[in-house]
């Protein structure tokens, strides 16, 4: 069936590996659905990454989402990117990207 991945991908040290797997057993005509922050927009953001990734457990702001899926080979659908309501550098989110594995 999907798989659908929330808020996870930014946090997994290998990500890269984590999708190439994810396209290994997905199968032909099913998707990958993500909600994933992307790369932050905001040039602020940057002084706090090195303290953001201690306190948040491994989390990459700058995470590119779109450009990895496509890296993994998936077809990428991307409904939504924008900030979400909270502090501005903490809620930039590309949302409800469908991943879509191309029949093979």
């Amino acid at each position: 069936g999907d798989v659908v991945i929330t808020c996870a991908l930014c946090a997994i040290p290998d990500h890269h590996q984590t999708l190439a797997e994810i396209r290994r057993v997905l199968a032909s005509g099913w998707r990958m659905i993500l909600l994933e922050h992307g790369p932050e927009p905001e040039v602020s953001v940057q002084k706090i990454l090195p303290f953001w990734n201690v306190i948040c457990d491994g989390c990459n702001l700058n995470l590119e989402p779109v450009r990895d899926s496509e890296q993994a080979d998936f077809k990428v659908n991307v409904t939504d990117a924008r900030y979400i309501p909270g502090v501005k550098w903490a809620t930039w989110n590309t949302r409800d990207m469908g991943y879509v594995r191309e029949a093979t």
